[in-house]
């Protein structure tokens, strides 16, 4: 007679994984740090409850056909996004892309890229001009890149001209706002952190206001 190890009879799988944190642990706090310095509260229920709603949104068809993956424009995005293409079963209307790397480098290689790699409408869904940035192992802090509030205001004009090197670029989503009272990892502001304008802020305005003149 066989019997059961002590190990689970089942995949595991990130649903199992909500399913036993939801079962055993579903009112403990989860608290998560953004890069802005704010925090985000919820709890394993909360989490497990809008899982299953995407989910259940995704098996109807919802959103599949109509949006792929953000990539970061580093040196694997032109392999990864093959891959991506390769296993999707739609092919997509909409590709994200976090160009970071063109706005600060002043640069259009990985944009143009992007636009040879796919089809459909591009969008930046995340983008804007560094003027700080810390990378961390642990608490540690082992790289920091300083750029400057106008180098931050050269790249966000930048930004203008990487959306004008196509029509299917269709939408561009800043980050961020306004700038943390301590600045921990990131800082890619329009306004310091007690509100002060920053040139970045009035570059934007500037190019917001000349419309579809900025590309002529």
């Amino acid at each position: 007679m066989g019997m059961l190890g002590a190990m689970q009879d089942f995949p595991l799988r990130i649903m199992r994984i909500l399913d036993h944190a939801e079962r055993e642990h579903g009112a403990r706090e989860i608290v998560a740090a953004r890069a802005d310095g704010t925090t985000y509260r919820t709890d394993w229920l909360r989490v497990a409850h809008d899982s299953r709603r995407l989910a259940r949104v995704c098996r109807q068809g919802a959103f599949v056909s109509d949006i792929a993956a953000d990539v970061l424009d580093t040196s694997g995005m032109v392999s990864w996004v093959k891959r991506f293409r390769g296993y999707a079963r739609h092919r997509p209307k909409i590709w994200g892309l976090h160009n970071y790397g063109d706005t600060n480098r002043l640069r259009t290689d990985a944009t143009l890229r992007m636009l040879r790699l796919t089809s459909g409408q591009l969008w930046f869904t995340e983008t804007g001009g560094l003027v700080v940035r810390r990378e961390y192992k642990g608490s540690k802090v082992t790289r920091v890149q300083r750029y400057s509030q106008r180098h931050a205001a050269r790249a966000t004009k930048h930004v203008f001209k990487l959306a004008c090197l196509s029509p299917r670029i269709r939408r561009v989503y800043f980050y961020h706002w306004q700038a943390p009272p301590i600045v921990t990892n990131w800082d890619s502001a329009f306004l310091g952190p007690k509100g002060r304008v920053r040139p970045a802020y009035r570059t934007l305005k500037r190019r917001l206001a000349a419309g579809a003149q900025r590309c002529r």
